[in-house]
C-alpha cells in the first residue's frame, strides 16, 4: 500500500456525538534511525457512527530542541477506509521514513466519517540511534611552552546518548608518541597535556562515541608556548594533537576536574 504524505496544519477536531470513535490497537515500532512503522485497527462498527471513509495519520516531533528548529514537524497522509473489509478486525501497517535520528515522535490516527474527523488514537515512538556527528569547536589553547589545553563542545548532532569521547594526540618530532584517551562526558570538555618538550607542535583528534560507534574525528594542531598577557598573542589552528612520553593529563567538564581513562582505545 503506497501513501503520499505531505506537510499540513493540524486539522481541527470536530466536536460532535456522531464523529467516529478512535481506531483500536495502535502501536509503533522503530525500524531504523530514520523510520517508524505504525500499526492499528480501524474504528469498530459500534463507534464509527456511519461509514468511515478515510483515516488521517499524523506525526510530530515531541519536545523539539534542534539547533535549526523543526520546520517540518507535522505531516499527514490519508488512507482509504475501503482498505478495511472488517475495520474492527483488519489492521494496517504504515511506514514513515525520512525521520530524525534518535527522536521521539507522537503518531496519531483518526477516522473520518460523514460528519468529519473523529477521535484520535495516538502513540509515542523513538527512532533508533545513529553514529554521532563530529564534535564542535575543537580548539587548542597554549598554557605554557610545555603544556597545552584542548577544548571542544558536544556534537550538534549527537544522534543518541554520547558515552564518551575518544582523544588521540601525538608529537610529529617524536617517534611512537601517540597516546589514546577515552573521556566520559555528554557535554563540551577539555584536556590538559603537560610536560611536553619546549615549544612543541602537537597534533590532536577527537571523536564522540555512542552505542552505535565512533563519529567522524575533528582534528586540530597547536604549539605549546608561553602566554603573553595579551589575548591577541594566543593563536589557535585547526588539525590534530599528539605528545611524547605519557605527559600528565588533566580532564574536566565546566570547572570540575575529572579523571581520564588513559587505557588504549580500540579504535583510531
Amino acid at each position: 500500500m503506497h501513501l503520499d504524505c505531505f506537510e499540513c496544519a493540524l486539522l481541527p477536531c470536530v466536536v460532535c456525538q456522531t464523529v467516529a470513535g478512535p481506531p483500536h490497537h495502535i502501536n509503533a515500532t522503530a525500524l531504523l534511525s530514520t523510520a517508524i512503522s505504525v500499526m492499528f485497527q480501524g474504528t469498530p462498527a459500534e463507534s464509527s457512527h456511519g461509514l468511515v471513509r478515510d483515516y488521517v495519520l499524523e506525526y510530530s516531533v515531541v519536545d523539539c530542541h534542534a539547533p535549526d528548529g523543526c520546520p517540518c514537524t507535522r505531516y499527514k497522509c490519508s488512507l482509504s477506509g475501503l482498505a478495511f473489509r472488517r475495520p474492527d478486525e483488519t489492521g494496517a501497517a504504515i511506514k514513515f521514513t525520512g525521520l530524525r535520528h534518535y527522536t521521539t515522535y507522537r503518531l496519531a490516527v483518526a477516522g473520518i466519517n460523514g460528519v468529519g474527523r473523529g477521535m484520535d488514537a495516538s502513540v509515542l515512538a523513538t527512532t533508533e540511534e545513529a553514529l554521532p556527528g563530529p564534535v564542535d569547536a575543537l580548539r587548542p589553547v597554549p598554557l605554557s611552552n610545555s603544556s597545552i589545553e584542548v577544548q571542544w563542545d558536544a556534537p550538534r548532532e549527537p544522534n543518541g546518548i554520547i558515552l564518551y569521547y575518544h582523544l588521540q594526540y601525538s608529537l610529529p618530532i617524536v617517534e611512537n608518541s601517540t597516546v589514546d584517551l577515552n573521556i566520559s562526558s555528554t557535554a563540551g570538555i577539555w584536556v590538559n597535556i603537560t610536560d611536553l618538550p619546549l615549544d612543541t607542535l602537537v597534533f590532536v583528534k577527537v571523536a564522540a562515541v555512542n552505542s552505535v560507534g565512533f563519529g567522524p574525528y575533528a582534528t586540530t594542531h597547536g604549539i605549546a608556548k608561553e602566554i603573553v598577557n595579551t589575548p591577541d598573542d594566543v593563536t589557535t589552528e585547526t588539525e590534530t594533537i599528539t605528545a611524547p612520553k605519557p605527559p600528565r593529563i588533566g580532564c574536566g567538564q565546566g570547572g570540575n576536574r575529572a579523571d581520564c581513562n588513559g587505557d588504549p582505545a580500540g579504535a583510531d
